[in-house]
């Protein structure tokens, strides 16, 4: 579940897919004073997101809704949706999340790129701001379809002799390809990046002495 395990622990509650923005709107009725946020996927939005994002709309509920747009229905065998291609691989017209936000009434909407943090956790933080409904579109493809599709990007790696085995980069990103060395009789503690890595660039924003760096010419 997105989110609901350490070292996030951001999400509250989990049902259902599409279940989110309603039950959202259940704990803004409910008398919650802090913000409330909604995350969906782009295929689930698609699929059960709209009439409880028209209803929060429709009831003036107070409440922001990340739609999570990766181009692919990850969860369940990265299927093709509606904002992407047609089931046979061929191009199709393509259904825009934002015009249908907006044909919904929803006036502040915006568009983010995960991989940019301070200005996606900015807009995030504006949005849970606003006094009606809000939409933050977090717009990156999928990593795994990405690499499969041999998009290019460059991995990161973690200089030994700068890395202080602190862990805040794990603690801030929880990223699977990045694996903690303890201390032993021959060497202090570390963190090292394998091979899983896709070259999002986050871990490399989260080191304070400036360990992680690009792997330039397979160095």
């Amino acid at each position: 579940i997105l989110g609901m395990s350490k070292p996030f622990e951001s999400c509250w509650t989990e049902v259902a897919m599409g279940a989110s923005i309603g039950l959202a709107q259940g704990f803004k009725w409910a008398g919650i004073k802090k913000p409330v946020i909604a995350t969906i996927g782009d295929s689930t939005f698609f699929h059960a997101g709209i009439p409880p994002i028209i209803n929060a709309v429709y009831q003036k509920v107070p409440l922001t809704v990340i739609i999570l747009d990766n181009g692919w229905t990850a969860m369940t065998g990265f299927e093709e949706n509606p904002g992407t291609i047609n089931l046979d691989g061929s191009s199709t017209k393509r259904i825009d999340i934002v015009e249908i936000c907006r044909g919904c009434g929803i006036e502040d909407i915006k568009i983010i790129d995960p991989y940019q943090s301070e200005k996606a956790t900015d807009a995030i933080m504006k949005a849970m701001e606003y006094t009606g409904v809000s939409v933050v579109v977090s717009r990156r493809e999928c990593a795994l379809q990405a690499k499969r599709r041999k998009v290019k990007f460059s991995q990161r790696k973690v200089n030994i002799d700068k890395c202080t085995g602190c862990r805040i980069c794990l603690s801030s990103l929880a990223c699977p390809a990045m694996v903690f060395h303890p201390k032993d009789a021959n060497s202090k503690a570390y963190i090292e990046i394998t091979s899983a890595c896709f070259g999002c660039g986050l871990c490399e924003f989260t080191c304070p002495e400036g360990a992680i760096e690009v792997i330039k010419d397979g160095k």
